[in-house]
């Protein structure tokens, strides 16, 4: 039966159709309910209970193409009454965005994604990403959502739109890059990589994707100036191998149980191309035998982001791009929108400092 049709029996009241939905949609429903609830098993199998006899009830409302959109709207909404009539918090976590279930061959790639998303977000202050889940995720209004933070609105509606202006700032972020002809400004840049001699062979660089290959061809090539470009390879996703370096690796990126033997780059669990040569630096540096253990600490970019990868207590370990979240905090109270500049001035002055030792 498709979808069509399914809706159309519905309306007839044809209880049949009911069924076949349940059947269809049970285990989607269950899954939002189950994430959102955790440990609450006998909540999660009412509000699925209670999602089908809305979704009876609003049977005239339905549409076609968008019955799966509105089923886990509802389960969404109605999993959030439940958290805050018991006042419990949000789930936040990493798993709590991966909620569709399509089976065992979809379920590594939805937790690639879900990782993904939550980097993304992570890029955001700790109560900005509360706000941007709350009102883009689990679908509450900024008015709702300001109120359960204690915020006042006009903050609530600042933090949505400077979040949202952070999250476009992505791998095609244009910042700084203007066309040196017309001086005209972006929303967004795509990077080409030259991969021959040739220079008839590039790459898109930043563009793992899960689109299917004929979709690719369709949404690179809206791009202007590869309308006519011929695809000789596409994109997919790439799974990150990397060592559990918090139960493995000390600051310097030395192995504890083995004294020198160093990793560095993207296997220790930093992200992007600077974060990898810096800890390919503290390695070397830390390698040689001429020299003293050689430390950046949490006060320097280098050392904040060493010091979360080789942190014995963090659990979960995901890799991480070096961000100003990982820096200790300042020592003196200093406006927030002089911060980010004074955690940097206190960083090169430390590294200064260590350099000058090194001479």
């Amino acid at each position: 039966m498709t979808e069509e049709q399914l809706v159309k029996a519905l309306r007839r009241g044809e209880l049949s159709a009911l069924e076949a939905l349940m059947d269809r949609y049970t285990p989607y429903v269950s899954s939002i309910a189950s994430r959102i609830l955790p440990g609450r098993p006998a909540d999660a199998e009412e509000l699925t209970a209670d999602v089908f006899l809305a979704a009876w009830d609003n049977r005239n409302k339905l549409r076609p193409g968008q019955v799966k959109g509105w089923l886990g709207a509802v389960a969404r909404n109605r999993a959030f009454n439940l958290l805050q009539a018991s006042r419990e918090s949000l789930p936040l976590e990493e798993d709590a965005l991966l909620l569709e279930t399509d089976g065992p061959d979809r379920a590594l790639d939805k937790k690639e994604t879900a990782r993904i998303i939550n980097q993304a977000l992570s890029r955001l202050d700790k109560p900005q990403r509360e706000l941007f889940v709350r009102h883009y995720y689990y679908g509450q209004t900024v008015r709702e959502a300001a109120l359960a933070m204690g915020l006042n609105l006009s903050t609530a509606k600042t933090w949505l739109r400077r979040g949202r202006e952070t999250l476009l700032s992505g791998p095609l972020k244009p910042v700084g890059l203007k066309n040196p002809e017309t001086g005209e400004s972006y929303m967004a840049v795509v990077q080409l990589r030259k991969d021959n001699a040739a220079a008839s062979l590039y790459n898109i660089v930043g563009f793992q994707t899960h689109l299917t290959f004929g979709e690719q061809k369709r949404v690179f090539s809206m791009i202007p100036g590869l309308e006519q470009a011929e695809f000789v390879r596409y994109g997919v996703m790439h799974r990150n191998t990397y060592i559990n370096s918090p139960k493995v690796l000390d600051r310097t990126f030395q192995v504890r149980s083995k004294a020198g033997l160093f990793f560095a780059g993207q296997m220790t669990g930093v992200e992007g191309y600077l974060e990898s040569a810096a800890s390919g630096l503290v390695a070397g540096l830390n390698a040689n035998p001429l020299l003293e253990p050689v430390l950046f600490d949490s006060r320097t970019a280098i050392g904040a982001l060493a010091e979360y990868i080789s942190n014995p207590a963090v659990e979960n370990f995901q890799p991480m791009n070096v961000n100003f979240g990982l820096f200790a905090p300042l020592e003196e109270k200093v406006k927030k929108k002089d911060r980010k500049e004074a955690l940097s001035n206190r960083a090169l002055e430390i590294v200064q400092s260590i350099r000058e030792q090194l001479r």
